[in-house]
């Protein structure tokens, strides 16, 4: 930190504000995400979540790895909590209707507006283990939806 005089706010800011349009690409204002690696569909598993678990606690000094798995196909999409402030999604692999994935998408509700039905995407997400009422499903926290380039 540092301290300045009142009436020398203006010219600091000013000042501040150049350098940073000067020294700031736009690079550096782009949203990034770093994704561990491609996690392959077969690898969704509760098998994969259990191994996951044995590196936890996660934090700081420890982060949730976050996983790109491509080409999604969307077969559903509702939002979901108190305000509808989120969306939840159901995706199974394009080449594998036989598999599911449950994908919640917190604070991410337009996604369940702009995501088309049938459409194909690639994700980045974190996976998890939800048990409730003794059943256990693996499923997915998103972090970023992009659609998937066209083969």
């Amino acid at each position: 930190g540092f301290s300045l005089l009142a009436e020398n706010i203006t010219k600091v800011k000013q000042r501040l504000e150049a350098l940073a349009k000067e020294q700031i690409g736009l690079e550096l204002l782009q949203k990034r995400l770093d994704v561990e690696c491609e996690l392959p569909w077969e690898l969704i598993s509760e098998k994969t979540v259990q191994a996951l678990q044995e590196f936890e606690p996660h934090g700081a000094g420890n982060v949730m790895p976050l996983f790109g798995v491509r080409r999604g196909r969307l077969l559903e999409a509702r939002r979901i909590g108190k305000e509808s402030q989120h969306c939840k999604l159901v995706i199974q692999p394009e080449n594998n209707p036989k598999q599911f994935l449950t994908v919640l998408a917190f604070g991410m509700s337009e996604a369940c507006d702009r995501l088309p039905k049938d459409g194909v995407f690639d994700l980045a997400i974190q996976l998890k283990l939800n048990v409730w009422n003794g059943k256990k499903e693996v499923q997915g926290v998103a972090r970023d939806i992009k659609t998937a380039p066209h083969l």
